[in-house]
């Protein structure tokens, strides 16, 4: 899927990527997948790739890589 970061809170980790049909999906620091980066952040506004999985406490974004 792709979509574009709407929100992300550096201190805690975690943040939303907005789907191209306007639908926010959840996802933690740990998803990202940054080349050469030790400390995961991502700045609001980066579009990215991504998968959707499902878990109990809902949908959530995985394997997100911004795309250039």
């Amino acid at each position: 899927m792709k979509g574009q970061v709407i929100m992300f809170n550096t201190s805690k980790g975690y943040g939303f990527i907005q789907t191209g049909e306007g639908k926010d999906v959840f996802f933690h620091c740990s998803q990202l997948i940054i080349p050469g980066e030790n400390f995961k952040t991502i700045n609001v506004g980066a579009h990215v790739d991504f998968e959707i999985e499902e878990s109990d406490r809902g949908i959530h974004a995985t394997n997100i890589k911004i795309v250039k």
